[in-house]
């Protein structure tokens, strides 16, 4: 069986939908969304969408 590593970074995305045109000077409502995201994050989610058993390897950092 050939096994599938991902090594790279996992973030958060934060996703900001505005519920009209922004304005300058002014406020506008918005739902803020968050979910993972990153380069390897992505890949290895969707290798697993596909049927594989990724193997995710990251680091945590001080940030």
């Amino acid at each position: 069986m050939t096994r599938i590593v991902v090594l790279g970074d996992v973030m958060v995305d934060v996703v900001a939908r505005l519920s009209g045109p922004v304005a300058i000077g002014s406020d506008s409502a918005a739902s803020v969304s968050f979910g993972g995201g990153g380069s390897a994050g992505n890949v290895a989610a969707w290798l697993a969408h596909a049927g594989e058993t990724p193997l995710l390897v990251g680091r945590v950092g001080a940030d």
